[in-house]
C-alpha cells in the first residue's frame, strides 16, 4: 500500500492532478486500498464476480501503465548517461 500512496503523491506533484478512480478485479490484493481511497476522495471500483471481460480490461490498463512507466524510466536513464 505504501507504494500506491507514493504513486498518488507523485501524480499530484508531477502533474498537478488528482487520481479520480481505481478499477480492480475482485481479488484481495487491493482491498487495503478501500480505506485510503475513501479518505482521499478516490472512487474505488471493482469488477463483478464471474465476468472475465471486466478483468481483462483492468489487466490491459495495468499493462499499459507498466509499459509507460518502463519507457519513461528508460528515457530518464538514457538522458542521465548522456
Amino acid at each position: 500500500m505504501s507504494m500506491f500512496m507514493k504513486f498518488v503523491a507523485f501524480v499530484d506533484r508531477r502533474f498537478d492532478m488528482k487520481i479520480k478512480k481505481i478499477r480492480s478485479d475482485n481479488d484481495t490484493e487491493f482491498n487495503c486500498l478501500c480505506a485510503f481511497s475513501l479518505k482521499n476522495g478516490i472512487f474505488f471500483k471493482t469488477s463483478c464476480v464471474g465476468t472475465p471481460q471486466q478483468n481483462r480490461r483492468v489487466e490491459r490498463k495495468h499493462q499499459h501503465i507498466m509499459n509507460v512507466a518502463r519507457h519513461s524510466n528508460s528515457r530518464v536513464i538514457y538522458q542521465c548517461r548522456g
